[in-house]
């Protein structure tokens, strides 16, 4: 799925996300403390598409605050948000 073209940051992350994606799909992409793999690359992606759905009736653009703390889900619930054209933004 493509960016919304109207969020150049979305574009900026999800474009390399493609390329990581086809290139190292198989590979580990989040670690637990020990060293064992927790997501590879396409388990992201997986989870992505499914997440995708939930996000889908929110209002065009909204912020979506998410707390999830140090879960092997943030990566996919990141990327969805910004599929589904939401802005994200960090707060330390």
């Amino acid at each position: 799925m493509s960016p919304p073209a109207e969020n150049p940051a979305a574009a900026a992350l999800l474009a390399p996300w493609s390329v990581v994606l086809a290139s190292r799909g198989g590979e580990a992409a989040v670690l637990a403390a020990d060293g064992a793999v927790t997501r590879r690359f396409r388990e992201i992606e997986y989870e992505t598409l499914e997440l995708g759905g939930r996000f889908a009736d929110l209002p065009a653009r909204s912020i979506v605050a998410v707390q999830i703390g140090n879960s092997p889900n943030w990566p996919a619930v990141f990327l969805a948000l910004l599929r589904a054209g939401h802005g994200c933004r960090y707060h330390a």
